[in-house]
């Protein structure tokens, strides 16, 4: 239902303006974060459109995944194999940790 409700709620329209703003964002702060905790991998819940993992993916960080509505998959900027549709309002598991 939360897929539904969303894809109702955001048009095309929507994410292509709140696209450039997110990369925008994510190159200023994510180098910071992976310069202090110098992480090995990154876990995106509540991704969107995955674009602070399409900014993370582009420092090097690989091992990223993300999660979020099914809602998400036709407005992706990263691979789809990177990214699981979950209901995010119940428990879920990637089946790593």
């Amino acid at each position: 239902m939360r897929g539904t409700i969303l894809s109702n709620v955001y048009s095309a329209q929507f994410f292509d303006d709140q696209r450039g703003g997110s990369l925008r964002s994510a190159a200023i702060i994510l180098p910071y974060l992976v310069q202090i905790f110098e992480p090995t991998s990154l876990l995106d819940v509540g991704c969107g459109q995955g674009t602070w993992l399409k900014s993370a993916m582009s420092l090097g960080l690989h091992d990223c995944f993300g999660v979020d509505g099914a809602w998400a998959r036709p407005v992706l900027s990263v691979p789809q194999e990177v990214f699981g549709a979950c209901d995010l309002s119940a428990p879920f598991d990637i089946g790593r940790s």
